[in-house]
């Protein structure tokens, strides 16, 4: 299965363009796919929020998950995603998705429970906000704050790595039958730690990188590979 995690693909760049070529290579395969968060940059799956180019793309995965399994678990800059697109994929989660003993998640759970990201994570992907956002007059300049905030967020994080966190969080998860993790999120080359009580591995994001994951479902074994 192949693992794709923060490509941040906005419309017109060449990233776009880099990014459906990689699909339809993808669809001339037969690999499973997993896209782990921070796919399309900020997105928002409410009426009249949603682009053309966010609307192809569940085209194209609900298409593809009727010749091969399709995977989505949302990152921090999706927002309605799969709660509102099931349909479009073969499973998938908000937080956290587990396939045969490997929990896949996009990374940005990884925070202190009362840290400002913690909290900042929670309430801009609360019912709550979600409603606002879609009956509110100014629901459209409330998601352009939350870009500009995920921004600064972004270039604040960009040379931190919280190794220690991370493997203190895998390891705490208590989650029946789990007994690895794969993520995302930290814009990082690829980094494991094999000898912990639960293995872990971030891989690296698309966007700069232009790398993807090949994660084998039955051993646990995971291969960084260029997307061409």
């Amino acid at each position: 299965m192949l693992v794709i995690a923060d490509s941040h693909i906005q419309e017109g760049t060449p990233g776009e363009a880099d990014f459906w070529k990689m699909l339809r290579r993808i669809s001339a395969g037969r690999q499973d796919v997993c896209f782990l968060g921070d796919i399309l940059e900020l997105w928002v799956s409410l009426p009249g929020y949603e682009t053309a180019m966010q609307r192809r793309f569940l085209e194209w995965c609900e298409e593809e998950s009727k010749r091969r399994k399709v995977y989505f678990v949302e990152g921090n800059h999706e927002f309605c995603v799969f709660r509102r697109n099931r349909q479009c994929f073969t499973d998938g989660g908000e937080d956290t998705l587990v396939l045969n003993g490997i929990m896949l998640l996009h990374g940005d759970l990884i925070q202190p429970a009362g840290s400002s990201h913690y909290l900042f994570r929670k309430l801009t992907k609360s019912r709550l906000m979600s409603m606002f956002v879609r009956i509110l007059p100014g629901g459209r300049w409330l998601v352009a704050k939350v870009k500009k905030l995920m921004e600064a967020r972004a270039k604040h994080r960009k040379f931190f790595f919280p190794r220690e966190r991370i493997d203190a969080w895998c390891n705490s998860q208590a989650t029946e039958g789990v007994r690895s993790l794969v993520m995302g999120h930290f814009h990082h080359r690829a980094v494991s730690m094999k000898d912990g009580e639960k293995p872990w591995t971030v891989i690296p994001d698309w966007k700069k990188r232009r790398q993807v994951a090949k994660l084998d479902l039955q051993t646990g074994k995971l291969k960084i590979i260029p997307w061409q």
